[in-house]
């Protein structure tokens, strides 16, 4: 029998060299090759039934499920450093900035209308199979943020702080307000006397303005917890599905952050 990790060896190599514009195809081929395990015959009963439970680990339920598995859009995956978390100073550093992209996507296998497993990709390589608990966390979180938002499930990306152990869902807002200053067509500088400066006065300074902003969200995929400074009784909760502006987030995140003992017990 070919194991789920031989399996695994083999797609690596069949998928060097990939640019990043066919990761696409390397994932459905991936699939296609879990899909050809799932329905050969093992002679030896031990055998079939292992691989039977190898594949209920992936999150598929039957070989049914596998071969009626179907790829879709991948998810892009950031992550946001320690050292940047702890050096983040809320209002002077863009909360976008945090992020670092990471050289890996994960392309959720749909089965009917659930997404069950998923293709793990890393510089364009098959890297594994699986994750069934993240997927599934995915299309709870995304599916009411895509009705809310009227975004494409492509729009939303992954958010990991690695160093807190934080997974979040991130989508970027842009969000509409006026604001009231000068009229664009006139000036001060227009201006003959202070007599005509305050006869203008409300038509001067009551000019609104639409100003369009985009914010960066984050939605927490499960219900996390951290202890904000090291003392057991106070933590900082993050349920699962709260969205926030990340700014607000990561701003509560830098004391535990600084916190954090990250160096190696000799």
């Amino acid at each position: 029998m070919r194991s789920l990790s031989t399996l695994l060896a083999v797609c690596v190599l069949l998928s060097a060299g990939v640019s990043a514009a066919e990761t696409t195809e390397v994932a459905k081929a991936a699939l296609n090759s879990l899909q050809r395990l799932a329905v050969r015959k093992e002679a030896d009963p031990k055998l079939e039934k292992r691989k039977l439970e190898g594949l209920h680990k992936l999150g598929f339920e039957s070989q049914e499920e596998v071969l009626a598995a179907e790829v879709t859009d991948g998810v892009r995956v950031y992550m946001v450093r320690l050292d940047k978390l702890r050096e983040y100073v809320p209002g002077s550093t863009p909360a976008a900035e945090l992020l670092t992209p990471v050289d890996s996507q994960i392309y959720p296998l749909r089965v009917g209308r659930e997404l069950k497993s998923a293709v793990l990709l890393d510089r364009g390589e098959l890297s594994g199979y699986g994750s069934p608990r993240l997927i599934r966390q995915l299309q709870l979180i995304r599916t009411p943020l895509v009705e809310q938002t009227n975004l494409p499930e492509s729009a939303f990306f992954l958010v990991r702080v690695p160093a807190l152990n934080l997974a979040f869902l991130a989508h970027y807002q842009t969000r509409r307000s006026f604001t009231w200053g000068l009229a664009p067509s006139r000036s001060t500088a227009k201006i003959a006397d202070m007599t005509t400066l305050a006869s203008d006065r409300t038509l001067l300074f009551n000019q609104p303005k639409l100003v369009s902003k985009r914010e960066l969200m984050l939605t927490s995929l499960y219900d996390q917890r951290l202890p904000y400074d090291g003392r057991k009784e106070a933590y900082i909760e993050i349920p699962q599905g709260k969205t926030a502006e990340a700014a607000v987030v990561f701003r509560s995140l830098v004391q535990p952050a600084r916190n954090l003992d990250v160096t190696v017990p000799r």
